[in-house]
């Protein structure tokens, strides 16, 4: 663990769940980044299993780069997986994070190293890490590594829904310090018709009678549900996207 400024002891311990400030902390380490209601909703979400779908423009990514941050600044020995069918969808909440890490005092010492190949990985001080990887066909580039947290995005571009058992099953054991991982499956994803998407969904759908929310959480955010875009961003996304990657309706619901 690095040397901790007065302002760690403070703003760290908001990060995390139990006590309620990730809106107030990720303002003060993420150079002025707030999230909206659902981006804090996600973040403290108690479910092992989430799924976010999201129309264009609602922050998926920026929520991603900004909770998985969190936790691994605050919490030891946290070890976190950002994977998605391709190597350059699995990379872009490091690329989001990275203007949050330059020149920025109140973030940059609590990171050891930023690696770049042979995938992007970010190193903790307080023995914390992060990749970036793609999974592979049905997720065989995982295999064989255990995490507390993994987001699959564009989840809803894999139709067979195959890799999802394999990364559930890469989230156990234990961190160093003998405290059991957080063990965390997120799926965030623009809305498709795949399957096992839409079941998942229901698992986690408060509306849904069949729903197991001790287990899953879902949420359906639209583009509209963006207050910070303008009339003029909504229109133009209107005009260039379908009406269900606006609206987020599952298609077949």
């Amino acid at each position: 663990m690095g040397v901790l400024t007065d302002a760690d002891r403070q703003m760290l311990p908001l990060l995390l769940r139990q006590n309620k400030g990730f809106h107030i902390a990720s303002k003060w380490y993420f150079r002025g980044w707030e999230p909206l209601w659902y981006q804090y909703v996600f973040h403290q979400a108690t479910q092992m299993n989430t799924t976010f779908i999201g129309g264009i423009a609602v922050g998926k990514t920026s929520n991603v780069a900004a909770s998985y941050m969190a936790d691994c600044i605050s919490i030891p020995y946290f070890r976190a997986l950002n994977t998605s069918v391709t190597a350059k969808q699995s990379e872009l909440p490091f690329e989001m994070v990275q203007p949050w890490l330059e020149d920025n005092e109140r973030l940059q010492h609590l990171v050891e190293e930023v690696i770049l190949r042979p995938y992007p990985t970010i190193r903790f001080k307080n023995g914390s890490e992060w990749i970036f990887r793609t999974a592979g066909k049905d997720a065989r580039f995982i295999r064989g590594m255990e995490f507390d947290r993994i987001n699959y995005d564009e989840a809803g571009l894999d139709y067979t829904g195959e890799a999802i058992k394999v990364l559930r099953g890469r989230l156990r054991g234990v961190r160093p310090n003998g405290i059991p991982r957080m063990a965390r499956l997120d799926v965030t994803t623009s809305p498709t018709d795949a399957p096992w998407l839409r079941e998942r969904f229901d698992r986690g759908w408060k509306d849904n009678p069949a729903a197991q929310l001790n287990d899953y959480f879902s949420m359906r955010i639209a583009t509209y549900d963006n207050e910070r875009l303008t009339k003029e961003q909504i229109a133009m996304m209107e005009a260039e996207y379908s009406d269900d990657m606006i609206d987020v309706e599952l298609r077949g619901m």
